[in-house]
């Protein structure tokens, strides 16, 4: 079986920046998990020739400082972004905006900018009002790397390894930044896949965005009852694997969700319909019917599993 929707980049090394667009100087706006593990995997990687970062918290800066060297770390946005050949800003979806016009404002014109936030139509909203020229060097990007776990003490230098980066790079977008941005994330051990905006937005709804609203809506039920906490006490694994999710950032999440809001919507309607098939069956004592809607559940189970297999067994491309 071929998984589908695995339009990559035909470049099949992961070569250094530079020796397409000398894009060494890297710099990062917000370190956390994200953030942190960019940081750590170009210090490891040796991709650039400097790394510097920038958090508006105190904390993660220190966290910078120790994971990178206390030279990483500059002493505003303004001073990490100066001089640098690329700009990588990883803060929330919601942040984007103001982010990305200090950004604009401080870097040299040269600088090819890029992010990392879940949700791509809200980034192109921004990127709309941008000149022309500006548009041009900023390549949305979406690395499906994340965690339950927050922060940039969580952060890894193989964080990206074998993974996802969907790139959605809109109209206006320059080809040869695209093509920086590719070979970028494939020399962290990403594979680089391109989709529109709107496709990737429908994309993570289904797959992301609403198994975490799932996850959270069981949890909060389980919350609001008397008997909650006494029966969690005797969950077993299938609890714990089924909730993990639910344990990620809750403003993080309700950003997210509300910046997709129309593909999410949509898909928690048909969620919904899968509900009430499955109570209708319950009450009538339908087995046939319980039994055809688990098999079909486990067929795809088995596909997604066949999917990843072959991901992981492929060198990256």
């Amino acid at each position: 079986m071929q998984c589908p929707m695995t339009t990559v980049f035909s470049t099949t090394a992961a070569e250094p920046l530079g020796a397409h667009n000398p894009k060494q100087c890297v710099a990062v706006i917000g370190y956390g998990l994200i953030g942190g593990s960019i940081g750590l995997a170009l210090q490891a990687t040796g991709l650039a020739r400097q790394i510097r970062v920038w958090d508006p918290q105190e904390a993660a800066r220190q966290v910078a400082a120790e994971q990178l060297g206390a030279g990483s770390v500059a002493d505003s946005l303004q001073a990490a972004v100066a001089g640098a050949d690329l700009v990588l800003i990883t803060v929330p979806t919601m942040a984007f905006a103001a982010v990305l016009q200090q950004v604009l404002a401080a870097a040299k014109p040269s600088a090819l900018v890029s992010d990392v936030a879940s949700v791509k139509g809200a980034i192109m909203e921004v990127l709309d009002q941008l000149p022309p020229e500006q548009r041009a060097r900023v390549v949305p990007a979406h690395p499906i790397a994340g965690s339950e776990q927050s922060g940039a003490s969580h952060a890894k230098a193989d964080l990206f390894w074998q993974r996802q980066v969907i790139v959605t790079p809109s109209a206006g977008t320059a080809a040869q930044h695209v093509l920086v941005i590719e070979h970028f994330w494939q020399a962290l051990g990403a594979r680089v896949v391109t989709m529109t905006p709107q496709a990737h937005d429908e994309v993570f709804s289904a797959v992301s965005h609403l198994p975490h609203l799932i996850a959270f809506a069981y949890l909060g039920g389980l919350a609001s009852a008397s008997t909650g906490h006494d029966y969690t006490a005797m969950a077993g694994p299938g609890f714990h694997d089924f909730t993990r999710i639910a344990g990620a950032n809750p403003a993080l999440w309700a950003d997210i969700c509300v910046a997709n809001q129309q593909a999410l919507v949509r898909d928690l309607e048909g969620f919904k319909s899968q509900i009430d098939q499955l109570s209708k069956a319950l009450v009538q004592g339908d087995r046939s019917a319980l039994t055809a809607h688990f098999a079909a559940a486990k067929t795809m189970r088995s596909a997604y599993e066949s999917c990843v297999h072959q991901r992981m067994q492929a060198k990256p491309n």
